[in-house]
């Protein structure tokens, strides 16, 4: 199932076919950690015209209000059950013009 929710009306093409740095939290989570600081220390990592892709498993919800404030848009890949993809961009990086 994949979910057509976004912090856009749509997703910048160039964003949807830019290179990608992946991090799967779902280990963190299972053994009881908190992966908060890994996710930010990602980001912080992430090249300009990057895209940054999140496994989680559940729908990160509180951290699309996070991300936003800092700049960051975000779209579902898929999402269901235990297993979410999220994509998050920098907004700045994939203007329309």
């Amino acid at each position: 199932m994949t979910s057509n929710h976004s912090s856009a009306r749509t997703v910048p093409e160039a964003a949807a076919a830019a290179p990608r740095m992946d991090l799967d939290v779902r280990p963190v989570l299972a053994g009881g950690g908190e992966p908060l600081g890994l996710i930010l220390e990602t980001l912080a990592r992430v090249p300009p015209g990057h895209v940054f892709q999140l496994r989680a498993p559940f729908e990160p919800v509180p951290l699309f209000v996070v991300l936003r404030l800092r700049g960051w848009a975000y779209w579902i890949e898929s999402g269901a059950g235990e297993d979410w993809t999220v994509c998050f961009y920098r907004s700045a990086d994939f203007k329309s013009t």
